[in-house]
């Protein structure tokens, strides 16, 4: 279950449409990115840090995509640790 903060940690792969995208830089300047999704009804912000933003092709908002990461929850709120990032074709 993503909202029980029991399963912090564990691995979790889920499809979701981005609906915000937060562009973000670390202090050095390396772009990385918060994104807002829906999934099963509720929101859901999966974070991608900037080794992993710097290797994929960053959806819009709108677009269908397969998150792959680590559970994690911060103010009572799951997040994802994004691992691996793939936008859907739905053509």
């Amino acid at each position: 279950d993503l909202f029980d903060e029991a399963t912090s940690g564990d691995a979790v792969t889920l499809s979701m449409r981005t609906r915000f995208i937060e562009l973000k830089s670390t202090k050095a300047g390396d772009p990385w990115a918060v994104l807002e999704g829906g999934w099963r009804g509720h929101r859901l912000r999966c974070v991608a840090f900037p080794t992993l933003w710097a290797t994929v092709e960053p959806p819009a908002p709108g677009d269908a995509v397969i998150v792959r990461g680590q559970l994690r929850f911060r103010d009572g709120q799951p997040a994802i640790w994004v691992q691996e990032l793939t936008r859907i074709s739905l053509t």
